[in-house]
């Protein structure tokens, strides 16, 4: 089935989640965890989300990303957080 992922990276938390890609607007699973840790950064956090989230069949349409800032989707990475 495709899916749609989202995910949010906050000044204190990343949260993402999975939806169906049939339009409904409850998540099948989602997970918050802190942005901030010693031993990883919160790209690799964000990574590690997104590898659990990932659908086994791979089908994954589309992914939405939000975070606080400007967002230079060219470079793909966040400014002025």
């Amino acid at each position: 089935m495709d899916s749609f992922l989202a995910a949010d990276i906050g000044g204190t938390h990343i949260r993402v989640a999975v939806y169906p890609a049939n339009g409904d607007i409850v998540p099948r699973n989602q997970k918050r965890i802190i942005t901030t840790d010693i031993e990883t950064t919160p790209v690799e956090r964000l990574a590690g989300l997104m590898r659990e989230f990932w659908p086994e069949d791979g089908r994954v349409r589309a992914i939405g990303v939000a975070a606080p800032g400007y967002i230079d989707t060219a470079r793909g990475v966040v400014l002025h957080a």
